[in-house]
């Protein structure tokens, strides 16, 4: 979507949407809500709002607009500096007043951030009885908050065989062709966060997925990092190379049922998402590395070169990270 400002006025310009591959997933969620800030920016007689689509090749075909939906806030103190205004988080414990935090808004870090109360998370090792009870864990911004349960991370090593053409190859799983030494292991993410993670349809956002023509599926690109460390020193690396983020299981409710899957992605608040060893570069290859005593480091949503931020909006991002002591036979 582009807004021009006219009279010789600055133009604003914002992409919201693009879609580079066909879907065949249900309209669940189909086009994701963007909030952009425009406090200050001047509203002269003649303004307009304009919006476009065009063909970026096989897939999607659009040959018109079909609907338009814009909503403004209704009270203006959106750019006040009270609670819901407009704030700047370089600002720390400054950018709001009254103990309010300065959140970022919707799903995908825009810049966009308002002053908003505290509320409260869940807490990990024994969270509340009922999803509607409110949360029991750290206070924080209204948001999704992701942690890696190390409950989980048991390596097994197995031996596979790489080609020229193993997909696994060409997106960098894997150090070469031929036998290869894998250190498999799984992967749980809860959300202890006061929200969901809704991601909603991959081509939705191209900022977070790229399709891969090798696994004829998108991927989320840098959701977890993988690193074999020998004290400080990184001696193998590796990637969760995640085709779906969704609600594998409840750890908070076990009755709870799931509301996200690979049509309609994302985390709910009390769900975790499992990525199990058996999945394509679910693993470390550790051919070249000697046996002896390691350290398993995973990162969540690291920030990806040239962004100073992550890419998804949690409520706390310094609990992303967690090690495990490891032995390679």
């Amino acid at each position: 979507m582009t807004g021009v400002q006219t009279c010789a006025l600055p133009i604003y310009s914002f992409e919201l949407e693009a879609l580079d591959q066909p879907s065949a997933s249900a309209p669940a969620n189909l086009w994701t809500p963007r909030e952009y800030a425009a406090c200050g920016a001047p509203m002269a007689a003649g303004s307009r709002l304009r919006v476009s689509a065009s063909d970026l090749g096989a897939g999607i075909l659009e040959a018109a607009i079909d609907s338009v939906s814009v909503h403004a806030h209704a009270n203006a103190s959106v750019c006040g500096a009270g609670e819901g205004g407009i704030c700047d988080p370089s600002l720390g414990a400054e950018a709001c007043p009254d103990a309010l935090l300065c959140c970022s808004q919707g799903v995908v870090e825009v810049g966009v951030h308002r002053c908003e109360p505290a509320v409260a998370g869940l807490d990990f090792s024994s969270p509340t009885a009922s999803p509607d009870a409110p949360g029991n864990g750290p206070l924080g911004c209204d948001a999704p908050d992701l942690i890696v349960d190390t409950n989980w991370l048991e390596p097994l090593f197995a031996d596979i065989f790489i080609s020229d053409a193993t997909c696994e190859l060409l997106e960098g799983c894997v150090g070469g062709v031929g036998w290869r030494k894998v250190m498999l292991f799984t992967i749980a993410t809860p959300n202890v966060g006061s929200d969901d993670l809704a991601l909603g349809i991959p081509a939705n956002l191209p900022e977070l997925f790229h399709y891969s023509a090798c696994h004829d599926h998108y991927h989320f690109d840098e959701f977890a990092r993988y690193e074999l460390r020998d004290g400080a020193d990184v001696i193998a690396t590796g990637h969760k190379q995640a085709f779906c983020l969704l609600d594998t299981t409840s750890w908070a409710w076990p009755l709870a049922l799931p509301q996200f899957d690979c049509a309609n992605q994302g985390i709910s608040r009390g769900f975790s998402d499992f990525y199990e060893s058996g999945l394509p570069c679910q693993w470390i290859d550790v051919t070249d590395t000697p046996p002896g005593d390691y350290t398993l480091r995973i990162t969540l949503n690291q920030p990806r070169p040239g962004h100073a931020l992550p890419m998804l909006i949690e409520r706390d991002s310094t609990n992303d990270m967690a090690e495990v002591p490891i032995a390679i036979p």
